[in-house]
């Protein structure tokens, strides 16, 4: 209950203004890769595969948020992983198999991928995503904002 609470203040909260007409944020070479050829950025290479402040995490491309901190583990796989997102901001596109590419749901940029049964968590799921793809905000930022 307090994880749906909270995501429904990041999406109050966090400004955003992503629609299919809205002009999206300007993307480096390397972010065009991740997002829009769905490229993977270099294993360890990222900045948040080892970053744990408190906040949330949204689209490069959109600004649309999409997974909080409290979601996010060590792996060791050397990208961000998540074992939760905010919900109906992440499209699984096809969930019924093991490994699903996952894409924002408002610009469907590529995000990366979804991961079932690794058993890292609970939850038997990891969403690993491409730092290149997020941008991060943090708590004491959301917390200014309202």
């Amino acid at each position: 209950m307090q994880k749906r609470v909270i995501s429904l203040l990041v999406l109050l909260v966090i400004p955003f203004t992503c629609n299919k007409q809205s002009k999206y944020n300007a993307l480096t070479e390397d972010e065009h890769y991740i997002l829009i050829e769905k490229g993977t950025e270099k294993r360890y290479s990222g900045k948040y595969d080892n970053f744990y402040e408190d906040g949330a995490y949204i689209c490069k491309q959109c600004d649309s948020p999409l997974f909080l901190s409290n979601a996010k583990f060590n792996s060791k796989s050397g990208w961000p992983s998540f074992d939760e997102m905010i919900e109906g901001r992440v499209k699984i596109k096809d969930s019924t198999k093991v490994y699903s590419e996952i894409t924002c749901v408002n610009c469907e940029g590529h995000l990366g991928h979804l991961k079932k049964g690794e058993k890292f968590t609970e939850k038997n799921k990891r969403y690993c995503v491409n730092s290149l793809a997020l941008k991060f905000i943090p708590k004491a930022q959301k917390n200014a904002n309202q």
